[in-house]
């Protein structure tokens, strides 16, 4: 099967260090922030904005995938598929998360006390495995778990997951609650990785989106499946601001295999798709004239709450 490479445009800390001070773009999850947070510990930045997918217009972006705007002619980092090969852009790009290919290009000027942010980005895209050998041999404690005492029905119980876990879920916590600057000001202000899993801010975003979850569950919202492949769920947050598609569509899809999940946020269009048609099912809402994309497995979209019906049934023609 034929396999992109890396794309890269020359040397990426002398391009930006010509540019600087400059502008800079990021998306509203883990990856978008620890990769901000990256090149801001490196480089003078006079303004960061967190826009919609694809629509950038800073001097440099990270992790937005390509841009609406076919005249942009700034510095793009991505992960995503479908940059186009006519580009007016310097494009560097590659199969791991954003957040990795800074540190691949940028290592050498990369202080050893900001190196753990990698592992934020890669943790956030799912993908800690690709987090090079020489970070886990610095912060060894990221290796080491963190849980809770609770008791439940019959015994008390503890959990423990991976501390590294919650360098991206306390992130993505105050993301999907629409405060990603916020959270890239923690970040960039934290002097260890435990100074940000032990924010009392990052916590309380932490608890607030496990309050929504359970409030998403009381409602009982509707769930659709289609020809036993697609696994459409509507359901509606507290407030437009709040982004939890990608969060339950992840859950639900975790135990569904074999099964797409479209989860559709009824209250402010946002959608998430996850599973083995993501890719194909956003390509085909693209064709049909809705905002969609992402990377095999992993796909967003957005609907206004008057055309939902019709976005649905775009996945039943399928």
């Amino acid at each position: 099967m034929f396999k992109i490479e890396r794309i890269t445009s020359g040397n990426l800390y002398d391009l930006l260090k010509q540019l600087e001070p400059f502008s800079l773009s990021f998306h509203h999850d883990a990856d978008g922030v620890y990769s901000a947070s990256i090149i801001m510990s490196i480089f003078k930045v006079t303004e960061v904005q967190c826009p919609p997918f694809n629509e950038y217009t800073t001097d440099v972006a990270v992790d937005l995938g390509y841009p609406f705007d076919q005249n942009y002619s700034g510095i793009v980092v991505d992960h995503h598929p479908d940059h186009p090969k006519d580009r007016k852009y310097k494009l560097f790009w590659d199969h791991v998360p954003t957040g990795v290919i800074l540190y691949n290009e940028l290592k050498d000027h990369l202080k050893k006390e900001d190196i753990w942010k990698v592992v934020g980005s890669a943790t956030g895209d799912g993908q800690p495995e690709v987090v090079p050998d020489e970070i886990w041999e610095s912060y060894p404690i990221l290796l080491e778990e963190r849980g809770v005492l609770g008791r439940g029905q019959y015994k008390v119980y503890t959990s423990a997951f991976p501390l590294f876990y919650f360098l991206s879920s306390g992130v993505n916590a105050l993301c999907r609650l629409g405060f990603p600057l916020q959270a890239l000001d923690i970040v960039n202000n934290a002097k260890s990785p435990l100074e940000v899993l032990d924010h009392q801010e990052v916590r309380d975003a932490v608890d607030q989106i496990r309050s929504e979850e359970d409030s998403i569950y009381r409602s009982k919202p509707l769930v659709e499946t289609i020809k036993n492949r697609y696994i459409i769920i509507r359901f509606r947050t507290s407030s437009p601001a709040i982004r939890m598609s990608g969060f339950l569509a992840s859950k639900i899809s975790s135990n569904n295999p074999g099964k797409t999940i479209i989860a559709i946020n009824e209250e402010n269009g946002q959608v998430s798709l996850r599973g083995v048609l993501a890719k194909y099912v956003a390509n085909k809402l693209s064709e049909k004239g809705f905002k969609a994309g992402g990377h095999p497995g992993y796909c967003g979209a957005n609907v206004s709450p008057e055309e939902i019906d019709k976005f649905i049934d775009v996945i039943r023609g399928l």
